[in-house]
């Protein structure tokens, strides 16, 4: 397996087979004459790989590394930006059709790279996670959390968090990275005690809810929804450690997952939870109700599916079961009936087979008279349901209008609303409303003298030449613009990004509409 500790930017995308080894020593000769700018940025730009997948290896690769699959592969490639969840739900059904593996449809299709695909099978491990001494958690601070700064007995507090986590890596590190960020102001001896209220109150009173414990949430989806084992098998493999205090290791496909997911531990040949967080949250209350509601779901699939049992066809013709099967078959063989003499008359044997050729048109009636009953149904089930695609389609796009005339383009979210809005552009298409469109392009103009403040004037650009020729927000895009373009600090950089997104990427800025008459 690939170990990608630390590993650059631009090598990781290298490995995943986005970028090539010359395009990535293309990109690092143009970061060397841009300073400025962020290696990212520039394969970004000439490479026409999004954004998000850039920040994806930049920001969450390492996390998901440390912390094991969690997930079905499709879940981190759509965090990746390389599958959408279209082509996501497309693949489940196929594979539902053809039991073909998820990597193999996704490069039949052309929508990925095998080398991608690799690239995360490889990586994506299946080994549970080691758990870290308070020597590793020492060295971890020194590099990344720098507690000694801020605390006057840090090392209490790093011993405290591994009393709590057990030295699950990923969790333990996030709770450390919330006593690197906060401001907590905890006086000499009360090192324990803040630890403890933060666990208690934050971690485990809302766990559901609370940042600090995204991972809790991901070990509680895979073990309600696994995708390698049965989950109601999980539960009550789970169910037997916890109640047992340990439990022999036998190694079957439960076992091995739950280790998998971290939350339980071996030790020796023995079993147990891996920590007094998982021991409070996934408790017995907890396993409990989740059994009974997978119970009551079976149980009611079950009843669904036994309620009005319909007979077949051959079934309107069945015997009476009052008549002895004795007189349902002719007691003597057709050679014996020449020698019998009191054989059946042959009006009678005429008249038995009338009624038998009647009763045997009998279904063939019934079905005929029920094709255009069935035929009357179905249309109107077709267009019932056509009738509530537009409903729905013309009460999402209403909401979707209401939610803009009400939008605040101050908003601190902006980001997240553009997004948002952007997805919704793309769904609706000609249908997205008038006000949203004002909307978004007034959040795309607000948003980049922020972004700028901050350093990240290639966003910021970004975001200006998005916005269309036509809208009344493209005067105040190119103020912005054209400010940057001429400016002595920023002026290199957005001559650049103008270039490359018209040499690479084959589109212009409206915006920058100044510039043609600039040469």
């Amino acid at each position: 397996m690939l170990k990608q500790n630390k590993l650059p930017t631009g090598v990781l995308l290298q490995n995943a087979g986005l970028i090539s080894t010359q395009q990535l020593q293309d990109a690092l000769e143009l970061q060397a004459q841009y300073t400025e700018m962020k290696l990212g940025e520039i394969l970004a730009l000439q490479q026409g790989l999004k954004a998000k997948t850039i920040d994806f290896f930049v920001d969450k690769w390492q996390e998901i590394i440390d912390q094991g699959q969690i997930f079905p592969l499709g879940y981190y490639l759509q965090k990746a930006n390389l599958l959408n969840q279209q082509q996501i739900k497309v693949i489940l059904q196929e594979q539902k059709n053809n039991h073909q593996k998820f990597g193999v449809i996704a490069v039949q299709k052309g929508w990925i790279k095998q080398e991608t695909i690799n690239f995360f099978l490889d990586n994506l491990s299946c080994k549970p996670p080691q758990p870290m001494s308070l020597n590793a958690l020492e060295k971890y601070n020194q590099a990344k959390l720098h507690l000694e700064k801020k605390y006057a007995d840090y090392s209490l507090i790093l011993s405290r968090i591994l009393a709590w986590t057990g030295g699950i890596p990923y969790l333990t590190k996030s709770i450390g990275q919330v006593f690197a960020k906060s401001d907590f102001n905890i006086p000499g001896g009360q090192e324990i005690n803040t630890v403890d209220r933060f666990v208690k109150v934050t971690l485990i009173g809302k766990w559901q809810t609370s940042k600090a414990a995204s991972s809790i949430r991901a070990i509680s989806h895979s073990l309600l929804n696994n995708f390698r084992c049965d989950s109601k098998l999980l539960l009550k493999e789970y169910q037997d450690i916890l109640i047992s205090g340990n439990k022999k290791y036998q190694g079957n496909k439960e076992q091995k997952e739950l280790l998998l997911l971290g939350l339980i531990v071996q030790e020796n040949d023995w079993l147990k939870v891996s920590n007094i967080i998982y021991q409070h949250i996934f408790n017995q209350e907890f396993i409990a109700n989740e059994l009974e509601k997978k119970s009551l779901k079976t149980s009611n699939t079950i009843d669904i599916n036994n309620s009005h049992p319909v007979k077949s066809a051959s079934s309107i013709i069945e015997y009476n079961p009052q008549v002895s099967i004795e007189e349902t078959v002719p007691a003597f063989t057709q050679t014996d009936a020449k020698a019998q003499p009191n054989s059946v008359p042959k009006q009678t044997i005429s008249t038995t087979a009338s009624l038998t050729r009647i009763n045997s048109l009998v279904p063939l009636a019934a079905i005929a008279l029920l094709i255009p009953l069935f035929l009357i149904i179905n249309n109107y089930l077709a267009s019932s349901k056509a009738e509530k695609i537009a409903a729905n389609s013309t009460r999402k796009i209403n909401e979707l209008q209401q939610f803009c005339n009400g939008l605040n383009a101050d908003s601190q979210s902006s980001l997240n609303l553009i997004a948002k809005l952007e997805t919704n552009q793309q769904q609706l298409l000609s249908d997205f409303p008038a006000s949203c469109d004002t909307a978004l392009n007034q959040l795309r103009v607000t948003v980049a003298p922020q972004l700028g403040k901050e350093d990240k004037i290639l966003e910021a650009i970004r975001h200006l030449c998005k916005v269309p020729g036509h809208s009344e927000m493209n005067i105040d895009a190119e103020v912005w613009l054209r400010r940057w373009y001429e400016s002595a600090s920023w002026g290199k950089e957005t001559k650049f990004y103008l270039e490359e997104i018209e040499k690479h990427q084959n589109r212009n800025c409206p915006a920058a509409h100044f510039t043609e008459h600039k040469e």
